[in-house]
């Protein structure tokens, strides 16, 4: 399924700007203030400094939705001093826009002023007005154009405006949904065909438009809201037994919350950000300011940025992936406390996986990211997950061949056979919740 994607369904990724560590502020969740562009600046200085290579101007950079303008209390240069100082730091820049509307304060844009008419139920863009839809495409094209972006992000909130089967053409009643989304296929078909160099990326609502309607006419795809564990890495092992993870961003902790009684191991949220998707991280992560930013932690990212950049980049594009746990051959999302998932170039001469552990076993208490109180998770976990040692065996191997495995805890590496891996396999122990484990695997003949 991923290689029938990757060839016949999704776009050819960007060149030299695809696959790229971006960085995001503020993030839309509400935890970084003042958002202006005194602090945006800090922010491009610790984007530089853990190794990213994508600044993302994200949400509510403008003053009224809709109105796609810099602030003129935050940003009263324009958002030209940020671009110009990610540039200088050798950086590619992006910008976010949720250019259909539907949440803020549209009502007080000028352009809703103006067209309140363009506007439907939640305040979303009637894309099926032509004048409407002739707006959107040409202010994307303008920000596109005017900021001379690296990307472009889109979000869309509302999801669900429930007038879908309002309007009777012909006789007959038509679902107004068909007509919108045709014509927002067509916006970003014409869109990706006349900026071939621009990376399109989609977060709606989290997962909301993860249909390959939506996929197929963007560069990336945002797998979840709630991104805490473990629902972040459910929802990516269900999701990728279709999608690739190439295409895939997963921006951990952005849950529209804070991080209260969740686990919060840092490593465990460094590998799952840059071994699992193209890696997206945000101020919630890191800190406000370089200054501020604790040396061993960015060390860490540093560490991970480096893995990422020369051991699995290379390798995410066209990788092989194979899903241990949760999901499996037989069990669901929520069938174990364990996340388990493994990655192999097509040679089987290099690959990595993932091992987290997410809960306990039955009777575990945890808060899900849509709950406020910890919940009793009474879903039947058999008894042999509670123990402390998880037993791996690759699949993405060649028995004729010999491998380094490096073990990203230990730092350190073995070397062991392709045929003993895959029977034998190997033994990673996570005593506590939210530890986890990143393995490295690479032939050696």
């Amino acid at each position: 399924m991923h290689d029938h994607l990757r060839e016949s369904v999704l776009p050819k990724p960007v060149e030299n700007k695809s696959f790229r560590v971006q960085y995001l502020v503020p993030a839309d969740q509400g935890f970084y203030k003042p958002f202006d562009e005194a602090s945006t600046l800090k922010c491009v200085d610790i984007a530089h400094a853990i190794g990213a290579e994508l600044f993302l101007l994200d949400a509510y950079w403008w003053d009224f939705t809709c109105d796609w303008f810099p602030s003129k209390n935050r940003f009263p240069a324009g958002i030209e001093p940020v671009i110009d100082s990610v540039r200088q730091k050798g950086m590619l820049f992006g910008l976010y826009v949720e250019a259909e509307g539907g949440r803020g304060n549209i009502k007080e844009s000028q352009i809703y002023k103006q067209h309140p008419e363009w506007f439907g139920p939640k305040d979303v863009l009637n894309l099926t007005i032509p004048a409407a839809a002739e707006w959107m495409e040409s202010e994307i094209c303008r920000l596109i154009e005017t900021y001379q972006l690296d990307l472009y992000r889109i979000d869309y909130n509302p999801c669900f405006t429930y007038h879908g089967s309002s309007t009777v053409r012909h006789g007959f009643t038509e679902n107004n949904y068909w007509r919108y989304y045709e014509v927002l296929f067509e916006i970003y078909e014409r869109l990706i065909r006349k900026y071939p160099n621009v990376v399109f990326q989609q977060c709606a609502a989290g997962g909301a438009r993860n249909d390959l309607g939506i996929v197929s006419r963007f560069h990336e795809s945002n797998v979840t809201d709630g991104l805490s564990i473990p629902r972040e890495l459910q929802a990516y092992c269900g999701l990728t037994l279709g999608l690739p993870p190439d295409i895939l961003i997963m921006l951990h902790g952005a849950d529209g919350g804070f991080g209260y009684d969740k686990p919060q191991n840092l490593d465990t949220v460094l590998r799952l950000t840059f071994a699992l998707t193209t890696p997206q991280i945000f101020i919630a992560s890191t800190a406000p300011s370089l200054e501020e930013l604790h040396p061993e932690r960015l060390e860490r990212f540093q560490h991970y940025s480096r893995i990422y950049k020369e051991f699995i980049r290379p390798i995410l594009p066209t990788c092989r992936m194979f899903h241990h746990h949760p999901v499996n051959a037989t069990d669901g999302v929520d069938s174990g406390p364990r996340f388990a998932v493994e990655f192999a170039d097509p040679q089987r001469t290099k690959g990595w996986a993932v091992i987290i552990r997410m809960r306990n076993g039955k009777g575990d208490t945890f808060v899900p990211w849509y709950f406020s109180k910890p919940v009793r998770d009474e879903t039947g976990m058999d008894e042999l997950y509670a123990d402390d040692t998880y037993h791996f065996r690759p699949r993405g191997l060649s028995p004729d061949k010999m491998y380094r495995i490096t073990f990203d805890s230990w730092n350190a590496s073995v070397e062991l056979s392709g045929f003993h891996l895959l029977q034998q396999g190997l033994n990673i122990l996570l005593e506590n919740i939210g530890m986890s484990e990143l393995i490295l695997f690479e032939s050696i003949s």
